[in-house]
């Protein structure tokens, strides 16, 4: 017997009677170092960009026309954090690439969004200065 969350139908809870001893499952890994079979050597490339939020898409195209020619023989990643903490979908999608999943990952994008704020307020309070 099983019983569905309500946040994922198709995730069920498995039901456990008094006195029986929950099964062992095997944990789900995913990311691109799970992946690996080999000891081939991969060069990742991650650039953030820090735009406006309306303009992220628009960011994420011009980083990706950039490195054009490298996207051939690496694996190129642009992400972006909008410049008051907005996390693009970009963000989410590389750090599931690379494994990174649960609360590591939600630490990792407030970690991220955080930054982003902290040094467009820096930004903001010096553009005065000389």
């Amino acid at each position: 017997m099983a019983i569905l969350c309500s946040c994922n139908p198709k995730k069920a809870i498995p039901f456990i009677k008094a006195g029986e001893k929950p099964q062992v499952r095997s944990q789900l890994t995913t990311g691109l170092l799970h992946k690996a079979s080999d000891w081939q050597l991969q060069l990742i490339i991650l650039e953030l960009t820090v735009p406006w939020e309306e303009r992220i898409e628009e960011a994420n195209e011009r980083k990706r026309a950039k490195y054009q020619e490298l996207v051939e023989e690496t694996i190129y990643e642009p992400i972006e954090v909008g410049c008051r903490g907005f996390a693009g979908r970009s963000l989410c999608k590389a750090l599931s690439w690379l494994g990174v999943t649960g609360v590591a990952k939600k630490r990792a994008i407030r970690s991220a969004s955080e930054a982003a704020e902290k040094a467009t307020r820096w930004l903001w309070i010096k553009r005065a200065d000389p």
